[in-house]
């Protein structure tokens, strides 16, 4: 079993332990999808059995999806194998860290590798990691979780895309331009936890 979970007081604290990842944000932030605000994120990979305790046990607030099978709201699989090679058969779950608290603060992200050391290489997909994730209830008894420390077990080098791309018509490589990074405001970042979590209470803000 991947799946721990743990109780502090009216805190919960969700272990993912040996999980292969996809797509870990987890060094920097990404923009959320269709969206200005940022966010640390990854996408771990479960099996039937801690899918089934995460769902049932758990309750986490979190949609999973098995990989060549579930789909999306769009009614097309979440997770095709052929991008996914490596976690054939398991399930999907993204857990992610807003930027800002509700209170306009900066957010941090624990990364540390098999030994407990600062993580600073890039994690590239098929890592294996450990994860621990802060949570508490919301009003329909759901697990609300937020990332809180990536444990890189074995890395896999991130294999980034190239620097330039390559125009055949032109014949000349042209160097990809890097966005500008703009900090928004704090006010522009609306929490979107459910009702009834007191930001006051959380011991990681």
């Amino acid at each position: 079993m991947a799946v721990k979970l743990k109780q502090d007081g009216k805190w919960e604290f969700l272990y993912l332990k040996n999980v292969v990842v996809y797509y870990a944000s987890v060094l920097d932030t990404k923009n959320k999808y269709e969206s200005k605000e940022k966010e640390f994120s990854v996408l771990a990979f479960v099996s039937d059995e801690d899918r089934e305790t995460l769902e049932d046990s758990v309750r986490i607030n979190k949609q999973l999806f098995k990989v060549g099978k579930d789909k999306n709201k769009k009614r097309a699989i979440k997770y095709p194998e052929d991008k996914y090679p490596l976690v054939k058969g398991l399930n999907g779950i993204q857990l992610t860290l807003n930027e800002y608290s509700k209170q306009g603060k900066l957010n941090s992200l624990t990364v540390v590798d098999k030994e407990g050391q600062p993580q600073t290489e890039l994690v590239g997909n098929g890592s294996l990691c450990n994860i621990k994730c802060f949570g508490y209830r919301n009003q329909d008894d759901l697990l609300v979780v937020s990332l809180t420390l990536v444990q890189v077990v074995d890395l896999v080098p991130y294999e980034g895309g190239s620097s330039s791309d390559y125009d055949e018509e032109l014949g000349i490589k042209i160097p990809k331009q890097e966005p500008v990074k703009e900090k928004s405001p704090a006010s522009e970042f609306d929490d979107d936890d459910i009702p009834g979590f007191d930001e006051d209470d959380n011991p990681f803000n």
